[in-house]
């Protein structure tokens, strides 16, 4: 009787560090994925500058 009280607010428990955990990991994502952006759209004027490279090497260290 006394399990069966529990079992929800152990869930509930979960649940909530789980969603602490994945909007952490979800904030590093969308980083990279605005730094991707902005490298893929100033792709053009990485390349005019040869500066392609140095923009590649930063985000495979980001990433």
């Amino acid at each position: 009787m006394c399990r069966a009280r529990v079992i929800p607010i152990v869930i509930m428990v979960v649940m909530l560090v789980a969603k602490k955990i994945l909007s952490r990991y979800f904030a590093i994502y969308h980083q990279l994925a605005d730094t991707f952006l902005e490298k893929m759209q100033g792709m053009t004027t990485l390349k005019v500058y040869q500066n392609d490279s140095a923009a590649e090497q930063e985000l495979a260290e980001e990433s």
